[in-house]
């Protein structure tokens, strides 16, 4: 099967030849381990193409993807290429991550989100991965919007776009988690 999904990555790199994968593969758990060890360990474009399956995928039937995110996880740390970083990062912005991960994914996301020569996405990304934490752990809230507000000026329209929405939703809801607003753990915005 792996030569055979190989084959299907190779051919052509487009939507319909995404989805023509993903109606061949079905729920079958092999062939979607298969692209996740493909995404992870593969190389270019294989690497790529798979990535982009998985996010698909994700999008699509995000249920067949939770078995296989301790494995993505595991290997954050290790992917270099761009083209597999941003998909795996938003299939994991889009869920809240098991907590014995948090830590990783706090000091990792950090790293990403102050790096300006990661691309865009996956920094953006990672402000949502880190806003998501954030809503369960409010010690973390002051320093995320810290770092948002530093980057904020010198940044594209599309992280600034972003970081207004994490602000809105963070602050809205830390708001309404205090009983008064002058506890509020952000003065003044």
């Amino acid at each position: 099967m792996k030569n055979n999904l190989i084959e299907l990555l190779e051919a052509e790199a487009s939507r319909n030849q995404i989805n023509y994968i993903l109606t061949l593969i079905g729920e079958d758990e092999k062939s979607i381990s298969t692209i996740v060890d493909l995404a992870l360990f593969g190389k270019y474009p294989h690497a790529n193409r798979a990535a982009w399956t998985l996010d698909v995928l994700d999008r699509k039937h995000p249920e067949l993807i939770t078995p296989h995110l301790k494995t993505l996880l595991s290997h954050l740390r290790n992917i270099k290429s761009d083209s597999v970083k941003r998909p795996v990062f938003s299939i994991l912005s889009k869920r809240k991550l098991p907590k014995k991960h948090q830590a990783f994914l706090i000091d990792y996301c950090f790293d990403i989100l102050q790096n300006n020569n990661e691309k865009i996405a996956s920094r953006v990304f990672s402000m949502e991965i880190l806003a998501k934490i954030a809503e369960d752990e409010p010690d973390l809230l002051t320093e995320l919007l810290s770092v948002i507000d530093m980057h904020y000026d010198n940044a594209s329209a599309g992280f600034k776009s972003r970081a207004r929405n994490i602000r809105k939703r963070l602050l809205v809801g830390a708001t309404l988690a205090v009983a008064h607003p002058r506890d509020h753990p952000i003065k003044n915005q």
